[in-house]
């Protein structure tokens, strides 16, 4: 007697799909990372693993494209038609700056640009509990996987720029979690969770984390409604930092944390610039806006078009406002710079009291923190995400 079985599986649809797309993209330097490493080391499989992310990235969006273009506006696609003009008339004024863009065109209009779309539609209800757990697991198999390197017999680099920047949104979406939905477990892997960049020793996520949590806790603090409790937590702070502040603590604990962390074998990068008063290091950054400010002053008002910083330095900017004037002029350069600032403020203002506030300023401090000292706009797919997710709201 045969016995039909029914499996309650969600059905193909294209919402699902741009769900499973928000996903992938949001583990891709995380778990799915982990992943195309391992297939790197199987036979055969590994001549595909580069391609295996690209490929799952372009087909969901693929299969996601009835949902989107079902929701998305004029104004959408002629943003999308404008970062494509800018670059082809790039091409065609300053033909010497396809060196630079040819090379990045995939990272541009296949893996950044179109997380704007994704923003614009992006429902935080549907996803952000899917994002919750996608977070915690890419934060365990970045830890356990820098265990394995310890337990192999491989040095960690002292300053591992991308694994630190790949883990921080999983990082930072963990404390967003704890301040929208708080409970002492949240705020223990909250916690938990920021240890993690200290590991690789990047200054840039650390200030980013701080940044984030200082506004979380003001928030916390403000709506606090009892005088009395108000007062005890401003004593409190105000003895901590005393506490700090005399002597050298701080050096104290840089210096013990630093041989703890050496002796385990992570960076300790972090820790001897406090010990050794360099944490405002530039390493070598002020040589590269020396150059681009001197160019800038060259051709103030015409700029040296997309990606125009490339053309004077050999690589980007690592200033997102001197990378606006460089390629654009100073006045269509500070128009862009306010637009990119104005546009996350207002959708701040306007989704004031939910959970959607939390996540725009969740990645206003991830990108502007990181595209003010590292990394550019130009191909930052969390830029696009941010933006869109802006638009989005201000619509709604």
């Amino acid at each position: 007697m045969g016995v039909a079985l029914k499996l309650n599986m969600p059905a193909a649809t294209p919402k699902t799909m741009f769900r499973f797309l928000v996903l992938v993209f949001w583990t891709q330097h995380t778990i799915l990372k982990y992943v195309e490493e391992v297939f790197e080391r199987l036979p055969f499989v590994s001549r595909f693993a580069p391609f295996v992310i690209p490929v799952l990235f372009m087909s969901l969006l693929a299969l996601s494209l009835p949902y989107i273009v079902r929701q998305l506006r004029k104004a959408d696609v002629l943003f999308a038609l404008s970062v494509v003009l800018v670059v082809v008339m790039t091409l065609l004024i300053y033909p010497d700056s396809k060196e630079y863009i040819s090379p990045q065109l995939w990272r541009i209009f296949g893996m950044s640009v179109p997380l704007y779309f994704v923003g614009v539609i992006y429902d935080n209800e549907e996803t952000k509990k899917d994002l919750f757990w996608c977070s915690l697991v890419g934060v365990l198999v970045a830890f356990l996987y820098q265990l394995y390197s310890l337990a192999s017999g491989r040095v960690l680099e002292s300053d591992n720029m991308n694994a630190s920047y790949n883990v921080l949104p999983s990082v930072i979406y963990l404390i967003y979690w704890a301040i929208t939905n708080n409970g002492t477990k949240n705020w223990l892997i909250a916690l938990a969770a920021s240890a993690l960049p200290f590991i690789f020793g990047t200054r840039g996520p650390i200030i980013a984390i701080a940044v984030f949590c200082a506004i979380g806790l003001i928030y916390r603090f403000s709506k606090i409604k009892n005088i009395a409790v108000k007062i005890v937590l401003i004593l409190i702070v105000c003895v901590i930092a005393v506490y700090i502040s005399t002597g050298n603590r701080i050096l104290e604990w840089a210096e013990i944390l630093s041989k703890r962390f050496g002796e385990i074998g992570f960076s300790t990068r972090i820790f001897d610039y406090l010990i050794e008063e360099q944490l405002a290091e530039s390493v070598g950054r002020e040589n590269i806006s020396d150059a681009i400010w001197k160019a800038i002053k060259q051709n103030a008002i015409s700029g040296y078009g997309f990606m125009g910083d490339r053309s004077i330095t050999g690589g980007y900017a690592h200033n997102i406002v001197l990378e606006y004037w460089c390629s654009y002029g100073f006045f269509a350069g500070s128009a862009a710079v306010v637009l990119t600032a104005l546009v996350p403020m207002k959708a701040m203002l306007r989704s004031k009291g939910t959970d959607v506030f939390w996540l725009i300023m969740m990645l206003s401090c991830m990108v502007f923190i990181k595209l003010m000292i590292s990394g550019s706009y130009v191909y930052e797919p969390y830029f696009y995400l941010l933006i869109g997710l802006s638009i989005g709201v201000l619509r709604s």
